[in-house]
C-alpha cells in the first residue's frame, strides 16, 4: 500500500523572523543615516537682493510695485511671505506691516544666481517702504528628510527641539529711510 504524504508547507519559524529583523535593522540604519546626513548639512545665510523695477496699477486700481528678487548665493533657497514694511512711530519698534489684498503672496524656489520678478501691493503715497521675506536654505531632499523626521517624532509623542527656521531677509528702504 502506497501512502500519500501531504505536500510539505513552509514552516513559519526562525528563518522568516530573522529576515524580518534584518530588513527592519537595515531600514533603521538607512533612516538614521539620512537623518545624520540631513542634520550635518551646513547652515548658510542666503544673500538676497531686491530691486524696484517700477510701479503700475492693478485691475482694481491697487498700486503695485514691480520688484526683482535675485538670489546671489550659490545654493538654492525658498523665499516666501513677502511683507511690505512701513514706518509707524506710534508702534513698538517704530515699524508696521502693510496689509495687502489676498492673492499677492510670493512663494518661490530660486536656484543660485536666479532672478524672479513679481508684483506686490504697496500703500498709496507711502514713502518710505521696504520688502521683507523669509528664506529657507534647505531646499529639496534635505528639507524633505528633516520634515519627515520631525513629523515622525511628533507622531510618537516626542517633541524635538530642533526644527529648521527660516532666515529673515530685508530689502533696502525705498524712499527716505526712517
Amino acid at each position: 500500500m502506497i501512502r500519500h504524504q501531504p505536500p510539505s508547507r513552509p514552516v513559519v519559524g526562525g528563518g522568516v523572523w530573522l529576515k524580518l529583523l534584518v530588513v527592519l535593522a537595515v531600514s533603521a540604519v538607512a533612516f538614521g543615516s539620512l537623518l545624520i546626513w540631513a542634520d550635518c548639512q551646513p547652515v548658510r545665510r542666503p544673500d538676497v537682493a531686491f530691486a524696484l523695477l517700477g510701479y503700475t496699477n492693478g485691475p482694481t486700481g491697487t498700486r503695485l510695485a514691480c520688484v526683482a528678487i535675485t538670489n546671489r548665493s550659490t545654493f538654492a533657497i525658498q523665499l516666501y511671505g513677502n511683507l511690505v514694511e512701513i514706518p509707524a512711530p506710534d508702534q513698538p519698534g517704530g515699524l508696521t506691516f502693510y496689509r495687502k489684498p489676498e492673492g499677492y503672496h510670493f512663494n518661490s524656489v530660486l536656484g543660485g544666481g536666479a532672478v524672479e520678478r513679481f508684483l506686490t501691493p504697496i500703500p498709496t503715497n507711502q514713502v518710505p517702504w521696504r520688502l521683507r521675506c523669509m528664506a529657507y536654505t534647505d531646499v529639496g531632499s534635505v528639507r524633505v528628510v528633516k520634515r519627515m523626521a520631525f513629523m515622525a517624532l511628533l507622531a510618537v509623542g516626542w517633541h524635538p527641539r530642533y526644527q529648521t527656521m527660516p532666515f529673515d531677509v530685508e530689502g533696502d528702504w525705498i524712499g527716505n529711510p526712517p
